[in-house]
C-alpha cells in the first residue's frame, strides 16, 4: 500500500490536480456568497421577526413578514454570537429588493463572514498546485 502511494507521489499526473478542484469550488461559492450579502447589505432593512425553533447545532429557524408575505429562513449564528430562544422576537436584517436574503445577523457582517476563509483557501490551493506541478515536472525530467 505504501509503495503504491510512494509511486503515485513520485510520478504524479495532472489528474492529481482534481483534488484541488473542491477547494477552488469552495472558494468560488464563498466569493459568490460574499457578493450576494454585500449587495444586499447596501439595501439592508430591519424588521422584527419571531424565532420559531432552535434546532441541534444552534440552527435558528425564524420568520418575518414583509409586504404581506411571510418569509421563513434558517441561520446558524457563527462565532460567539448569541443564540436566541424559541418564541423570542428578534431583529431580522433583510434585502429590501429580495427579502429571501435575510438573517438574524447584520448583512454587512455576513458578507465579511463569507469572505473570511477565502484568502486562506486560495493560498492553500496555490501552494498545492505549485507543489503538484513541481512534482510532475521533476518526474518528467528524471
Amino acid at each position: 500500500m505504501t509503495e503504491q502511494f510512494d509511486e503515485s507521489w513520485n510520478h504524479p499526473s495532472y489528474l492529481s490536480l482534481i483534488i484541488i478542484l473542491s477547494w477552488v469550488i469552495g472558494a468560488s461559492v464563498l466569493i459568490w456568497q460574499w457578493h450576494v450579502y454585500s449587495r444586499a447589505a447596501d439595501r439592508q432593512a430591519v424588521t422584527t421577526g419571531l424565532v420559531t425553533a432552535v434546532e441541534r447545532g444552534n440552527r435558528v429557524s425564524y420568520q418575518f413578514t414583509y409586504a404581506n408575505h411571510v418569509y421563513t429562513a434558517i441561520e446558524t449564528p457563527l462565532y460567539n454570537r448569541r443564540v436566541p430562544l424559541p418564541g423570542e422576537k428578534i431583529p431580522i436584517y433583510y434585502d429590501s429588493e429580495m427579502p429571501t436574503v435575510s438573517g438574524i445577523t447584520d448583512l454587512h457582517q455576513r458578507s465579511i463572514d463569507a469572505l473570511g476563509p477565502v484568502p486562506f483557501t486560495v493560498m492553500l490551493s496555490g501552494i498545492a498546485i505549485f507543489v503538484i506541478l513541481r512534482r510532475i515536472h521533476a518526474a518528467r525530467n528524471s
